[in-house]
């Protein structure tokens, strides 16, 4: 007998037809790929049209309810100058060392110039430069478009009134 022919040694059916659907299958698990950018215009008289406090208010309750980071609700405070935010810490791995990500955030209105809206309800913060603030996961798209109207509206108004002349 041999040694191929033994039944722990046999080969499987290594046809063409069945690579390429394995093939096929892999590729395609693997194109996920990344979400897309979706273009949004902000609506920068969100805080004008409801008054500072209120705004403030519904800016707080919908950073409570973002899905990632894990927010620590009662630690949300939203001003003038600033939104200030604690969340649960997670491991992160980058490249070849470990770190932990570590609250509180906060986001100042002076340092805030535009905010990126994936279609995934994930949005990115950046400063001057493209220096990325922060991220947060929403659970929805208007809780995300929420967000990004009175923060941007919020960071208008600061630099409108520190803007001499």
């Amino acid at each position: 007998m041999n040694h191929i022919d033994h039944p722990t040694c046999r080969q499987r059916d290594g046809s063409p037809a069945r690579s390429a659907w394995i093939l096929a299958l892999f590729c395609l698990l693997g194109s996920g790929g990344c979400a897309t950018k979706v273009p949004y215009t902000p609506q920068l008289d969100a805080v004008d049209r409801q008054g500072p406090p209120k705004a403030m208010e519904e800016l707080v309750a919908v950073v409570q309810r973002v899905l990632l980071p894990r927010v620590i609700a009662e630690s949300v405070k939203a001003t003038e100058e600033h939104l200030v935010y604690d969340y649960v810490p997670e491991w992160h791995y980058y490249w070849y060392w470990f770190a932990i990500d570590t609250g509180p955030k906060t986001i100042a209105w002076a340092v805030l110039d535009r905010i990126d809206l994936y279609d995934n309800n994930r949005v990115f913060m950046y400063g001057a430069g493209g220096y990325e603030l922060g991220w947060l996961h929403f659970h929805s798209r208007e809780d995300a478009m929420t967000f990004i109207d009175l923060a941007l509206s919020l960071a208008a108004r600061w630099k409108a009134a520190r803007r001499p002349g």
